[in-house]
């Protein structure tokens, strides 16, 4: 059963009298957990800069290490995007179901972004087994049906 809300967007829910609240709440926490991510991960390629880290593995490595860091800040903006495009339609279409489902997706980022903070090697390939995941919510037709 599809409910007006007055504030201008439609909760659907088989249980017929909704709250906005229980939108809004989940997209509230995927703004938060999207900015989180991005802050973490940005603060992981400022403290990298600051300390000369990338500078002692690119004199060690050579070219090697550049290509490596260029994939890995591909795999944090792509993670980054797709969590936008995420956080976005679910604000768009506003269904309870896809709301918490973004929610729990960018959970999951957001844990792989905290594990990339300690170290990459585990961080990335979780960003990745994470994005795998981003697949379905977001192939799902905005219409929720």
């Amino acid at each position: 059963m599809d409910r007006e809300i007055p504030v201008g967007f439609r909760v659907t829910s088989g249980h017929g009298s909704l709250s906005p609240w229980v939108v809004r709440i989940p997209l509230a926490l995927c703004w938060t957990m999207l900015v989180l991510c991005v802050v973490a991960g940005l603060a992981w390629w400022g403290i990298g800069l600051y300390s000369g880290a990338f500078r002692r593995i690119s004199a060690d490595a050579g070219g090697r290490a550049a290509a490596v860091l260029l994939a890995l800040a591909a795999i944090q903006v792509a993670s980054w995007w797709v969590g936008l495009v995420a956080v976005r339609r679910a604000c768009r279409v506003r269904t309870v179901l896809r709301s918490w489902a973004t929610v729990g997706w960018l959970l999951g980022l957001l844990v792989a972004c905290a594990l990339w903070g300690f170290t990459p090697a585990v961080g990335a390939p979780l960003t990745l087994l994470v994005l795998l995941t981003s697949i379905p919510l977001l192939l799902a037709k905005p219409g929720g049906s």
